[in-house]
């Protein structure tokens, strides 16, 4: 497996995770913005 191949599965990785990260983000903000109070 190559140098370049290694980083940019890892990069792949990162932006998977960011993805998912941002949209449980965007759920919770949601959510709580349909919450009364």
């Amino acid at each position: 497996m190559s140098m370049v191949d290694r980083v940019r599965q890892s990069l792949d990785v990162v932006f998977l995770a960011t993805l998912s990260f941002g949209l449980v983000i965007a759920i919770c903000a949601i959510i709580l913005a349909k919450l009364p109070g």
